[in-house]
């Protein structure tokens, strides 16, 4: 269940980073993907979708939870036909993780039946997963001359340039910029920890221990940048998760 719902969300990243569609191509797209998830919670039948989507759009559980996803990238693609960066600050930022990131955690929670006090520590989880990803492969966009990915505010007050913050020159200022995305993965992680003590599933609480740790260390790491390739889990990190 929840990999169909991973899968969903990976077809709209891929889809908004789709340059060689026109961006009215990509809009219409949503727009029909709007359509079905409305017919899935009305349990009509499904239009003709991609293959890959009509499985999991299928599923109501899914399609409850999609139409966050669809606002997320629609979001995305707007931005960008626009020329505006990403996000300006992190109020920006963080209303778009409880879109983008957000719903798999309310996702999880109903398939394991948990409790209203889980809730809000599984969203600060899921936007950490999310504000930790982008810090991990803002160097990748960098140097693929993409947007970074990250708050401008956090550049500006660093003095940093976030079009350049791979140059060795703006590596000082860049990583004080970095800093503050770690920071704020901190913040989320500490409510998250309540997830492990409050969820009643024994493999939820050992799944949420075992994320609150990897996100807290390639976090650390993608601060300690910039690099220009994406920060990804290394056999440390794997052999240290094994043995917590």
């Amino acid at each position: 269940m929840v990999d169909r719902f991973f899968a969903v969300s990976l077809f709209l990243r891929r889809l908004a980073a789709r340059d060689t569609l026109s961006f009215d191509d990509r809009i219409a797209f949503l727009d029909h993907l709007d359509h079905a998830v409305a017919d899935a919670a009305a349990g009509r039948p499904l239009v003709e979708l991609p293959h890959g989507l009509h499985a999991p759009l299928a599923d109501a559980r899914i399609a409850a939870h999609a139409p966050a996803l669809l606002q997320a990238c629609r979001r995305e693609l707007t931005t960008r036909a626009a020329g505006r960066p990403a996000f300006r600050d992190w109020s920006e930022m963080h209303n778009w993780l409880r879109f983008a990131a957000a719903p798999v955690g309310r996702l999880l929670i109903e398939l394991h039946g948990e409790r209203e006090v889980v809730v809000a520590p599984m969203e600060a989880m899921c936007i950490a997963i999310g504000l930790s990803g982008r810090l991990q492969d803002a160097g990748r966009q960098a140097r693929d001359g993409g947007d970074c990915g990250l708050p401008r505010q956090w550049f500006s007050q660093a003095g940093a340039d976030p079009r350049a913050f791979l140059d060795a020159g703006e590596r000082p200022a860049a990583r004080r910029a970095l800093k503050v995305g770690g920071d704020r993965v901190r913040q989320l992680l500490a409510a998250a920890r309540a997830v492990p003590e409050r969820a009643a599933d024994p493999r939820l609480r050992a799944a949420a221990r075992a994320t609150l740790f990897l996100v807290e260390r390639l976090s650390r790491r993608a601060v300690d940048g910039p690099s220009e390739a994406a920060i990804l889990p290394n056999w440390s990190d794997r052999a240290l998760l094994r043995w917590r």
